[in-house]
């Protein structure tokens, strides 16, 4: 399954490598530029559409029990490592600035972080290997960028569904969807741990 296309242009190619380190030193400026190209250079402009829309419900509903179980483990087998700081800032104050929170967690980070990571950096790397190592070093980075022992695995696995997605789609409008029903789910278990 190789849906996702090759990368002819060099100067793509160029930002896609480098987009996860620039999003890394750089930030939100970063993420802004690397949105912009990506965005002026988006040559499937595929809408949702109904068959995809279900398939990545579904894959999400189904890869969850699994991304539960991963983060039951990583709490029990490394409890001496404390959650991502923005995880823990987000349990203290849920609901100072809930919803600009909301809003940035649901809707911005998806889009950001799965152009970032998808749709330019593992589009470049499939250019260089195969498709399995480069869904493996797109993940691997994804999970490493947000700097937590404790939910790399989650967020490595996470990431795994998210390239499958994309490839499935040919479309990176599915894995922001999943990506923002991963955070919604977050962002559940955190008011209900804070009810408890």
């Amino acid at each position: 399954m190789t849906k996702v296309s090759l990368v002819r242009d060099k100067t793509y190619l160029i930002i896609g490598l480098f987009a996860p380190l620039l999003f890394l030193l750089y930030g939100n400026i970063s993420i802004l530029l690397l949105v912009l190209y990506y965005a002026f250079n988006l040559q499937n402009k595929s809408c949702l559409n109904k068959i995809s829309l279900q398939q990545t419900v579904m894959g999400f509903i189904a890869i969850m029990p699994i991304i539960f179980a991963l983060s039951f483990l990583s709490k029990f087998i490394l409890n001496e490592y404390s959650e991502q700081e923005m995880v823990i800032e987000l349990k203290k104050n849920i609901y100072k600035n809930f919803l600009t929170n909301f809003f940035v967690i649901l809707i911005i980070a998806p889009i950001f972080e799965e152009i970032v990571f998808r749709g330019l950096f593992y589009k470049a790397l499939k250019n260089f290997t195969p498709l399995i190592q480069a869904s493996l070093i797109s993940s691997i980075v994804f999970a490493l960028i947000h700097k937590n022992i404790l939910s790399f695995t989650i967020l490595f696995t996470l990431s795994l569904f998210l390239t499958w997605i994309y490839e499935r789609t040919n479309s990176i409008l599915y894995p922001i969807l999943a990506h923002s029903l991963f955070n919604l789910t977050t962002i559940i278990f955190i008011l209900v741990e804070n009810h408890a």
